[in-house]
């Protein structure tokens, strides 16, 4: 590789940044999907004993380094009688509430874009009209406050 090929930067990187996106929704379905089975399961591992709750933590970790490249170390074997962990039940509890957050925090800009489409109003339009008032609204208060 030469000193020109590193000096130079990628223009923009938008099919990397494309790839990663879309790697980052398959995890969030993944998750959703795994979430659902984590509140099915989970009477049943923790009833199992450690082994069975292991397994659902070694899912999401395979889960996580696959789709996200995450490099999430293994988890330590389990000793024959060994109790559970309360934090990795909670972790896995959680699974599906949290998920479901960040779905739907990830909606709101996707639906923005959909409607930028199907009403041809612009979305950078509506940002910069909202900013403007903000600005003229603190520009006021500070005139205000001067007197």
């Amino acid at each position: 590789m030469s000193a020109l090929a590193i000096a130079r930067p990628e223009p923009l990187a938008l099919r990397r940044r494309a790839r990663e996106a879309m790697r980052s929704l398959a995890y969030l379905l993944a998750e959703l999907a795994l979430g659902v089975l984590c509140l099915i399961a989970l009477p049943t591992a923790l009833l199992g004993g450690a082994t069975a709750l292991r397994r659902l933590l070694e899912l999401e970790r395979t889960l996580a380094n696959r789709l996200l490249a995450a490099r999430i170390p293994a988890l330590r074997p389990v000793m024959p009688g060994e109790p559970i962990d309360r934090r990795n039940v909670a972790f896995l509890a959680s699974r599906l509430p949290l998920c479901a957050l960040a779905a739907a925090l990830c909606a709101i800009p996707a639906a923005l874009v959909v409607d930028d489409q199907v009403n041809g109003t612009r979305v950078g339009d509506l940002a910069s009209a909202v900013l403007s008032e903000y600005q003229l609204n603190a520009h006021m208060a500070f005139i205000r406050w001067d007197k």
